[in-house]
């Protein structure tokens, strides 16, 4: 199948916007001025990564948690028993050993449940449900900017003393990170007109997701080219590179809490979670929270479209249109096939 050369449109400033990490030399690196477009048949939907690593990272979390708590009760149950076949010194070796292990799987678990943990998120996120309301309106009127984000990193091996013990591991190291805008014409909001039933129960945690489409092919085309480029021009960079889309809509939030009462339960505040998380109680803090409170979900979708160049235009004219008026090709230039 013959490959297509279409020219970019013309695009004001830098695509690519880079944010060195690490003491490394970086080039900037333009983008070709011209864009090979292959036919192929791509579905025009597509939707960022946010919904699945979030689905992801919502399991793992609990599953982390599970997991830290359950080693660092044994660890404290360790700790406590005394050996009588050991010697004093073994004895308190084991002891320093264990204590560090459990300091440091404590550690992550405090990360876990701050960090990644979706109740904190939503805890910190409280509106009313009008307020709930204005948020998606004002959301659904932003300007979003859909971008391939590329990041090259190694991995980088590292050491660490617990007591007599030496444990190793690796670090990623990022070395460096560049963008490129999808550099569209026009855009709408699709997304449904309000989200149905907020007010069903009491207290309602509200979790936001955000898709992108294409108008044709021809834009989804160049959204994948763009990243091509990106990835071809820099994975020289280091000795692995992750390459994403992702899209941004100012104003998004991705966990609300929302009430349709006069006031929230007395527990569901930061201050009552963060005593929960330090005494290792954030599993029934999250069973209350699931059980005084019900669950929607609201998907912000914008759909794209790039402007095609003239050229594209006379493509698909035939040659019958191009006959009559041979000056418009001198004015866009020769379309090469």
């Amino acid at each position: 199948m013959p490959e297509t050369t279409i020219p970019l449109p013309t695009i004001s400033g830098s695509l690519i916007s880079q944010q060195p990490t690490a003491t490394s030399c970086f080039v900037e690196i333009p983008l070709p001025d011209q864009l090979t477009v292959t036919p192929a048949s791509r579905p025009k939907a597509q939707q960022g990564i946010a919904k699945t690593c979030s689905q992801c990272c919502s399991s793992c979390c609990t599953w982390c948690q599970l997991f830290y708590l359950t080693v660092i009760v044994s660890l404290l149950v360790v700790t406590i028993v005394d050996f009588k076949s050991l010697s004093e010194d073994e004895k308190l070796r084991v002891k320093i050993t264990c204590g560090v292990i459990c300091g440091v799987i404590y550690l992550f678990y405090l990360l876990t449940s701050f960090g990644a943990g979706g109740n904190f998120r939503y805890l910190k996120a409280k509106h009313a449900s009008t307020d709930v309301a204005a948020l998606i309106n004002a959301v659904k009127l932003e300007r979003p900017s859909l971008y391939w984000e590329m990041r090259c990193y190694h991995m980088a091996p590292r050491s660490q003393f617990a007591g007599n013990v030496v444990m190793y591991y690796e670090e990623k190291v990022e070395t460096w990170k560049g963008r490129v805008y999808l550099p569209y014409t026009q855009w709408w909001d699709t997304s449904p007109a309000e989200l149905a039933d907020l007010a069903q129960y009491e207290v309602t945690r509200v979790k936001f997701e955000k898709k992108f489409e294409f108008v044709d092919d021809y834009t989804a085309e160049v959204f994948a080219q763009l990243g091509h480029t990106l990835e071809e021009e820099n994975k020289w960079r280091d000795l692995e590179f992750s390459l994403l889309p992702e899209l941004t809509i100012p104003g998004y939030q991705e966990k609300v809490l929302s009430r349709s009462v006069d006031r929230y339960p007395i527990f569901m505040n930061v201050y009552c979670y963060a005593i929960a998380v330090i005494f290792l109680l954030e599993l029934p803090f999250s069973f209350m929270m699931k059980k005084v409170s019900g669950r929607k979900k609201f998907a912000f979708t914008k759909v794209f479209q790039c402007e095609r160049p003239k050229t594209a235009e006379l493509l698909e004219a035939g040659p019958s249109d191009c006959e009559m008026d041979s000056d418009l090709s001198l004015k866009t230039g020769t379309l090469q096939t």
